[in-house]
């Protein structure tokens, strides 16, 4: 998986993902089955066209200092100086 930083304007956190598709020629879409011990929908499919990598991924928004989890919600309002970090399940 690309790990590269990308600087960019987004409206809310469906935009931004949608921009990181087109930059890495991959998807991202919101996964559709609870994990064990998940009582709610929070994390992501991601599917590398280049087959590096498909997996899930966890999403999170960086904002003054505070890490914030959005889960699936793709209409949540960015601000302009936050980012958005994909990065791998690691529990």
């Amino acid at each position: 998986m690309k790990g590269a930083p990308l600087q960019f304007e987004a409206a809310t956190l469906g935009e931004a993902i949608q921009y990181y598709e087109a930059s890495f020629r991959c998807a991202i879409r919101p996964c559709e089955k609870l994990l064990p011990g998940q009582s709610e929908l929070k994390y992501f499919e991601f599917s590398d066209m280049s087959n590096e990598f498909d997996g899930l991924v966890d999403i999170h928004v960086l904002r003054d200092g505070l890490e914030i989890c959005p889960k699936q919600d793709l209409s949540f309002l960015l601000e302009e100086s936050d980012h958005v970090e994909i990065g791998l399940l690691v529990c």
